[in-house]
């Protein structure tokens, strides 16, 4: 039986700029690192910072250099623990 791999789907800028650099993209799904949950995420706010990240004018972020690109804006969320490696034994917000 062939297995067939579990994607994501993502908001990710794929450049810095205005908001049409920001793409819907598929990502594979991987299972957790040992000491990382994966969160299916319900829902996600976008917030000043990521938006002056996006236009890349807040440079404190990232690098030196700048965000690295592409990345996916809006980290704070609301969603279900799915997963967990095999070093967590516990998750809280």
């Amino acid at each position: 039986m062939k297995h067939e791999a579990m994607i994501y789907h993502s908001v990710t800028a794929t450049r810095l700029g205005p908001p049409s650099v920001l793409q819907i993209v598929e990502n594979d799904l991987r299972a957790p690192g040992p000491k990382e949950a994966r969160i299916r995420v319900l829902a996600a706010s976008v917030s000043r910072p990521d938006v002056t990240v996006r236009r890349g004018e807040a440079l404190y972020t990232g690098t030196p250099l700048g965000q690295k690109v592409p990345f996916t804006p809006g980290y704070a969320v609301i969603g279900d623990v799915e997963a967990v490696g095999v070093e967590v034994t516990g998750v809280s917000a």
